[in-house]
């Protein structure tokens, strides 16, 4: 299996790399840096062909900040290099994240299945623990699982060939916050999964990435629009929940 870890790391922040490069040297895997994208960094006319204001009015409540326009075209560039590379998947970290003794059973567990039966695994949570669908069991006590609403949090995941593919085909122009986009799976035909137990925490010290996103709490929302998004959203995903499916194992896994 081609396989690479990929950490998105903002120049600069040495602390946190090495936070992050001592906790994968403890179960023997290296990395591969991606420099993370500053928004604010990013000329006016090199913002226009990434981002749409008339979009982000659509499809979502609040104009994004220039640091959530730069985390997402740092995810976007993981993407780019899965498919570059011409990997089978890969596990995409924020430097923030705290790695549990689990992640390293979770990456000998996707060894035993078709890495094109599945497009994204979240692999950490939200501020809220999300209500699974159905279920996967895998060895050492740990499932996969499709879940409606996937946690809104970028800080760990899997993310194979043809989801990357696909992931990235939907990527521009960027009207959400990436962490938010991803709930809508539905417009991206992927089969995105949920690993439980979640083997990636959210560090206390918080992501530089996320940092220079700003505070969704503190800017002026279009609470109207919000209510209206969420409405249409639920339906969505109410009338696509068919479509999510569990993967399936090698016939020799």
């Amino acid at each position: 299996m081609n396989f690479k870890i990929f950490v998105i790391n903002l120049d600069g922040s040495e602390s946190r790399l090495e936070s992050i490069k001592s906790q994968l040297d403890k179960i023997g895997q290296s990395f591969e840096r991606v420099s993370a994208i500053r928004g604010s960094l990013l000329s006016e006319d090199e913002k226009k062909q990434v981002y749409s204001i008339a979009s982000n009015k659509k499809n979502y409540y609040k104009l994004l900040s220039d640091g959530e326009i730069g985390c997402s075209l740092s995810h976007i560039s993981c993407w780019r290099k899965i498919i570059d590379d011409k990997l089978d998947y890969a596990l995409i970290l924020e430097d923030d994240a705290v790695v549990t003794g689990d992640l390293i059973k979770y990456i000998n567990e996707l060894k035993k299945i078709s890495p094109d039966s599945w497009d994204y695994i979240k692999l950490s949570h939200g501020r809220k623990i999300k209500k699974l669908r159905d279920t996967m069991k895998l060895d050492n006590g740990l499932t996969l699982n499709t879940c409606l609403k996937l946690p809104s949090t970028t800080t760990g995941q899997f993310v194979s060939l043809t989801g990357a593919k696909k992931l990235l085909k939907h990527s521009l122009p960027i009207s959400r916050p990436i962490d938010i986009d991803l709930q809508y799976w539905y417009e991206k035909d992927i089969t995105p999964l949920v690993a439980i137990p979640f083997p990636i925490e959210n560090g206390d010290f918080g992501s530089d990435i996320n940092n220079i996103s700003g505070d969704r709490r503190d800017v002026n929302k279009n609470r109207i629009l919000k209510i209206k998004l969420k409405l249409i959203s639920l339906f969505n995903i109410l009338y696509n929940r068919k479509k999510l499916t569990l993967p399936t194992r090698k016939k020799n896994g």
